[in-house]
């Protein structure tokens, strides 16, 4: 579920030579599926629906896809002119869905989700700029650190839907950031894994698969105490349920891990119905009446 989404090779040729380059358009499944799981679960469980001011929200967030990728892809190219014009543009097409929220009475409180999120993307575009072995972007670091940012759409959402960020929506951002963290893990074991190729042996396989077994362990044992407490035993109910399946499939994935090059297209579908599955059990649980 990787965060990089550089221009193919295609649209290199056919920007070549032109004063403006070909449109950088995001391509992955994974950080689309970050943005909007978190938004769609808040607007789901919150109690007011004002469709104008979700419509506006979500088309925010859209630009701010397009924009990062412009980014990404004109900080690859050293910023030339022609590369740096889609940053502008997408930068005008935030602000034309942004601005009518941000002067709005939701203005000052979806001011603090932004804040973060501002900031996280320059922290998030400053170490990718830096001269590591490998980009930033492109590590585990640098997409969790990318999945945080795209999590914060849920306390956004909360706020178009209550007036004011909750309790509720801070929470549901953690629980989103929490589980992405833990298929990037995941997805990356799987391409660490092909890289070895026919060096490929049972210590390489524990050592690329470490990161998520101390994930999935850590996340056992908080669910195991979220049961073990009357307070929040629904909700440690409901976690483990919206968990289990991306839980199998890491464990049979650990249990099979080799040195082929899996398939981007099927990982990718395979990840984005986790975490719609996700969502849904969060949302079946508020429909039943066990509200945040």
């Amino acid at each position: 579920m990787g965060e990089t989404t550089a221009m193919n090779g295609r649209s290199e040729r056919l920007g070549r030579g032109k004063a403006i380059a070909w449109a950088p358009v995001p391509r992955e499944h994974g950080a689309w599926v970050m943005l909007y799981a978190p938004m769609l679960a808040a607007f789901a469980v919150s109690p007011a629906t004002y469709w104008w001011g979700y419509a506006a929200l979500a088309l925010s967030a859209f630009a701010l896809m397009f924009l990062r990728e412009a980014v990404s892809y004109a900080q690859c190219k050293h910023w030339r002119r022609r590369d740096t014009t889609w940053v502008i543009v997408y930068g005008l097409a935030v602000s034309a869905f942004a601005v009518p929220l941000m002067v709005t009475g939701w203005g000052p409180e979806l001011a603090v989700p932004a804040m973060f999120a501002g900031l996280i993307f320059s922290v998030h575009t400053g170490l990718s700029a830096l001269p590591f072995r490998k980009r930033f972007d492109r590590s585990t670091a640098g997409e969790i650190l990318g999945a945080s940012a795209a999590s914060l759409s849920a306390p956004a959402a909360t706020v178009v839907a209550c007036g004011h960020c909750t309790v509720e929506g801070w929470i549901l951002a953690g629980v989103f950031w929490a589980y992405f963290s833990g298929r990037i893990l995941h997805v990356n074991m799987l391409l660490d894994a092909a890289k070895y190729r026919r060096d490929f042996t049972c210590d390489v396989a524990s050592k690329v698969a470490t990161p998520l077994s101390v994930y999935m362990v850590a996340l056992g044992v908080i669910l195991l105490v979220g049961i073990s407490q009357p307070s929040i035993r629904i909700w440690s109910l409901v976690g483990t349920a919206a968990v289990a399946p991306s839980t199998i499939s890491s464990l049979i994935a650990q249990r099979h891990l080799g040195d082929r090059v899996p398939s981007l297209k099927r990982v990718g579908l395979q990840e984005t119905i986790f975490a719609i599955w996700v969502a849904s059990v969060i949302i079946f649980a508020h429909i039943v009446g066990h509200s945040l």
